[in-house]
C-alpha cells in the first residue's frame, strides 16, 4: 500500500467517524425531543387526573397524596409571589429603584 493510500483510507476513516458522530448527535436530538414530548403528556395527563380527582371521580390515594403536594408547592408559590409584591411596593413607596418583574409563572394558578 502506498502512502497516498494510506492518507486516502485514513480521511476515509475521519470522514466515516464524523458521518456517524453526525447520526448519533441527530439521534441523540430526536431522543430528547420525544423525551420532551412525553413529559408534556405525562403533565397533560396529571392535570386529566387532577381534575377528574376534584370531580370524586377517580379516588386514589397515592393520587391524593400527590396532588395534596401539588397543593402544598402552590401555596408556597402564593406565598412568595405575595413577598414579591410586598418588595416591590416598598421600593417603588421609597424610590430607590426598580425591582425586576416576575418572568414566569405568573400565570393564574388553579386552586384544588
Amino acid at each position: 500500500m502506498s502512502w497516498l493510500d494510506s492518507v486516502r483510507k485514513a480521511i476515509g476513516g475521519v470522514a466515516h467517524s464524523a458521518a456517524v458522530g453526525a447520526e448519533v448527535i441527530k439521534l441523540q436530538a430526536a431522543l430528547a425531543n420525544l423525551e420532551e414530548e412525553r413529559e408534556r403528556q405525562y403533565a397533560e395527563a396529571g392535570k386529566r387526573a387532577r381534575e377528574l380527582h376534584r370531580a370524586h371521580l377517580v379516588l386514589d390515594e397515592e393520587l391524593g397524596v400527590i396532588l395534596k403536594r401539588v397543593n402544598e408547592i402552590e401555596a408556597q408559590m402564593e406565598e412568595l409571589r405575595g413577598e414579591v409584591q410586598r418588595l416591590r411596593a416598598s421600593t417603588t413607596s421609597s424610590g430607590t429603584g426598580s425591582v425586576p418583574s416576575e418572568e414566569s409563572g405568573s400565570g393564574k394558578q388553579e386552586k384544588t
